[in-house]
């Protein structure tokens, strides 16, 4: 390979896909994808940005990450892209909680706590809430007596 936009049109091609179907699975736009198989690298942003273009396009195309470096360092020496360990992707599903679970979990069980302390106190202490409540109301309800002094008349005060 002399250039990195024949090494994705390669690879598109041997996975039969249209650049309309790459585009669509890697979410790169479609201009981009055919500028990038021009090879047009600094109108796309230089280096780092054709590069993790190509490196998107290989892990969903299952390529070699291998070959796309090596061709990388071959092209960009200045560059040097595989001083580290080249690491191939493997599409595997990951199963990632969310941390906003832990507190929906956490709040269950403090609410599942309270409640068997609220209940196991009310079994404990015999105290009705609503038979208290219904006193209270049923003690308003009643009228209240009316004390009635009777003081002499005037005119029989001395």
């Amino acid at each position: 390979m002399d250039s990195i936009g024949k090494f994705v049109k390669k690879l598109r091609e041997e996975n039969g896909m249209t650049i309309e179907e790459l585009s669509e699975l890697t979410l790169i736009k479609r201009d981009t994808l055919i500028m990038l198989e021009a090879n047009k690298v600094e109108e796309l942003g230089g280096f780092g940005v054709v590069k993790s273009y190509a490196n998107t396009i290989v892990r969903k195309l299952n390529g070699s990450s291998v070959k796309l470096n090596n061709l990388l360092d071959s092209l960009y020496p200045q560059y040097k892209t595989n001083v580290y360990q080249n690491i191939e992707f493997k599409n595997e599903r990951k199963f990632l909680i969310s941390m906003n679970w832990l507190y929906v979990i956490l709040i269950i069980a403090v609410v599942i706590f309270l409640s068997y302390f609220s209940y196991k106190t009310y079994k404990e202490s015999g105290f009705n809430f609503f038979k208290a409540r219904q006193e209270i109301v049923e003690e308003k309800e009643q009228p209240e007596e009316k004390i009635i002094i009777e003081l002499p008349h005037p005119s029989l005060r001395d």
